[in-house]
């Protein structure tokens, strides 16, 4: 243990300087037998050499170090975990673990600085990426005596980047297969103040569609609509300042579309960004100012067939809402327009013009009397009973009032029964 101890210290105590505390793998440099590579020990090692070693050494990242015509290997602790087995002093078509590595080595013992990104390799039989830079070390003379090789590997990060895209990718479509309109702004300012204006920096394909603007992907609100500038603004900007989504309507005058439109802010506020949804509903609105026009004259037409309606002005003559006289009884209700005539006695009006049976809950029950023979009662849509004028003389009879529960009265012929109903003649 003793002499184990003795040996370490003895090794460490031999270290030259360019390889002091640079790592085990300096240590392994140390003690390696760089005979076969014909370096010969690394203390007689020529001053560019341990310049250049001891650089290699001290890299946080992934290097190599091809020596001489033979390209002999040496390599940092960082580059260990590119490495499957030890290459120390092998040649570098034998050892370097990256074969796109081999042509890019002869460029570089030309004397040309090399770059390249994402070189593709296999680690353990996974795919791998790095990025690779080769640089001639040149001697006193100017003579390439070696290349210094950085690799960085950036496996993990292809690995993200490529997560990513794959993310973006799906994204793009949903973006892009949209119905509705969608587009991202962003805050600028402007002349008009802080804020006061906004660019447009992302627009699916369905913005020209809904907006009737095409190619708005870059250019700021003054430029596409100066008019109706300030009132988007106004909309837009009370999203970004407190940050309460909104649901609205609003022509865009510009292109005479209607458009239904939502928006919320996206998060950092620091980004002054505002997403917004919107579609067209210019043929709903046409619809609907046609569809209130044409009520409009419905209305006004039944309106003036109302009033030119002649009502009757013979004796006897009433009009009441929709009422059905059974015997000794009216029941009546508003809404209903038909003729009825009453015989002698008390009979039901044709039911066909009145009420059924189902609307009695809802009449108002009269009593009737003195109902005449040839009394003829006209009802109308109207509310109002009207009743023209008759012969002063005769028996009473009534007929029902449209809002109240009162009769309108009217006179009833002299061949009217008195004050009891018709009998019923008896059979036989």
């Amino acid at each position: 243990m003793s002499a184990a101890g003795s040996k370490g210290s003895s090794t460490e105590f031999r270290l030259p300087t360019f390889l002091a505390g640079r790592g085990e793998t300096a240590c392994a440099i140390a003690a390696h037998d760089w005979s076969e590579a014909g370096l010969g020990s690394p203390e007689s090692w020529p001053t560019g050499l341990k310049i250049v070693a001891g650089m290699m050494l001290a890299s946080p990242i992934p290097s190599f170090l091809a020596w001489g015509e033979d390209a002999r290997m040496l390599h940092n602790d960082a580059a260990q975990s590119l490495l499957v087995s030890p290459v120390l002093g092998a040649r570098f078509d034998e050892a370097f673990p990256i074969p796109a590595g081999l042509p890019l080595l002869r460029q570089a013992q030309a004397g040309e600085s090399i770059v390249r990104e994402y070189v593709r390799f296999t680690r353990d039989n996974v795919q791998a990426w790095c990025n690779l830079m080769f640089s001639p070390v040149r001697g006193d003379q100017g003579e390439v005596q070696g290349v210094l090789i950085l690799c960085n590997d950036i496996t993990e990060r292809v690995r993200q980047e490529r997560a990513h895209r794959a993310d973006e990718l799906r994204y793009q479509a949903l973006f892009e297969s949209m119905d509705e309109g969608f587009c991202i702004i962003e805050f600028l300012d402007g002349p008009h103040g802080t804020n006061s204006d906004y660019v447009h920096i992302m627009a699916n394909a369905a913005y020209e569609r809904h907006a009737g603007i095409s190619n708005v992907v870059g250019r700021r609100l003054r430029e596409v609509v100066p008019e109706e500038a300030d009132a988007w603004v106004a909309r837009y900007g009370a999203v970004l300042r407190t940050g309460e989504p909104i649901r609205f309507e609003q022509e865009l005058v510009a292109t005479g579309r209607h458009l239904e439109l939502s928006s919320f802010r996206l998060e950092p506020p620091e980004l002054k960004q505002v997403a917004v949804l919107f579609q067209d509903v210019t043929a709903r609105k046409r619809a609907e100012a046609e569809l209130l026009g044409l009520n409009e004259t419905l209305e006004s037409r039944v309106a003036q067939a109302l009033a030119e309606r002649p009502f009757g002005t013979n004796w006897g003559q009433a009009v009441a809402p929709g009422p059905e006289v059974t015997r000794g009884r009216v029941w009546w209700a508003s809404g209903v327009e038909g003729w009825s005539c009453l015989g002698s006695g008390a009979r039901r009006m044709p039911r066909a013009n009145l009420l059924t049976r189902k609307d009695r809950p809802v009449a108002r029950p009269m009593r009737v009397s003195r109902i005449g023979t040839r009394a003829v009662c006209r009802y109308d849509r109207t509310r109002h009973a009207l009743s023209a004028p008759a012969p002063p003389l005769g028996p009473r009879r009534f007929c029902p009032g449209a809002r109240a529960s009162r009769a309108v009265a009217s006179p009833a012929p002299p061949d009217c029964p008195r004050d009891r109903p018709p009998r019923r003649r008896k059979r036989g």
